[in-house]
């Protein structure tokens, strides 16, 4: 699994255990320039021999070409035979067995699997860890997803391009899965108000850095900056918070549903907890 991370030390624990916990053998980091306490947290796993890690603390966000020459190095120095291109705020969640089955029941003559991503939206802070507090699901139909990305995983090769976002990658001879959504990734970007602040900051610092940043900023972005800027960020993060009125109302209208699968398995297997966590589902 690739990861391209920054400031994600309230999540990246409890990320690199749940996909551990679910098949993933190893895992390629990419750190451009955390200050949180993130790195501290990597270098314990790479400690145990399960990561390999890069510093970028560059501004210049060359994140497809990152995550491109991990995912190539996963391929000719580790023999990966799939890559999971993922981000800190997502789990990819298999829908029977393990990663690692899905990915052995794919045959041979498909290299490329396209995963569709869905939101779970941000709540009330309560004490507990992100991923078991926010248990309410966006619920839309394929061709309503807010244009919400889907996410990739390849074979390993040494000749992948992996490209913005991890939206999509290419290589020759790689085509796509034509069947089904064996995965779907779980998306978690608004966590709490000071990771969505230090967010926008990071955003911002990037963009400061890239004469062309501004161009390609989506209108939400240049919203966020708006708000940092004029000192309505708090206000800006709040209108995203589902209390438990709107989440009643919400999930009435089919806008949302209760999925409880993530919490409920990072608990089972107690994978919140300080000590390592053994093994899960094997």
């Amino acid at each position: 699994m690739t990861l391209l991370v920054r400031d994600n030390a309230d999540v990246i624990e409890a990320n690199l255990r749940y996909h551990l916990a679910r098949g993933v053998d190893f895992v390629l980091v990419t750190d451009n320039g955390s200050r949180d306490g993130t790195v501290e947290i990597l270098e314990r796993y790479r400690g145990r021999g399960i990561a390999e890690i890069w510093h970028e603390n560059s501004s210049d966000f060359d994140q497809s070409g990152w995550v491109t020459r991990m995912a190539r190095h996963a391929a000719t120095a580790h023999g990966a035979a799939w890559v999971i291109n993922n981000d800190a705020d997502e789990l990819w969640w298999p829908k029977e067995g393990d990663l690692k089955q899905v990915f052995e029941a794919i045959p041979a003559e498909y290299g490329l699997l396209v995963v569709p991503r869905t939101n779970f939206v941000a709540r009330p802070a309560d004490g507990r860890h992100p991923f078991e507090r926010m248990t309410l699901r966006e619920l839309r139909p394929r061709e309503a997803r807010s244009g919400l990305l889907p996410k990739t995983a390849h074979r390993g090769v040494s000749d992948i391009y992996v490209g913005p976002g991890c939206h999509h990658a290419a290589a020759p001879g790689l085509d796509p899965v034509p069947y089904g959504d064996p995965i779907h990734v779980f998306h978690y970007s608004r966590r709490s108000f000071a990771q969505f602040e230090q967010r926008i900051r990071n955003a911002a610092e990037i963009m400061a850095g890239d004469p062309e940043a501004d161009s390609n900023a989506t209108a939400a972005w240049r919203e966020g900056f708006r708000h940092l800027r004029d000192g309505t960020l708090r206000e800006f993060y709040e209108r995203f918070v589902v209390d438990d009125q709107v989440a009643r109302a919400r999930i009435a209208s089919g806008e949302l549903v209760l999925d409880r699968r993530i919490s409920h398995f990072l608990r089972a297997n107690e994978l919140l907890t300080e000590q390592e966590p053994a093994p899960a589902g094997r």
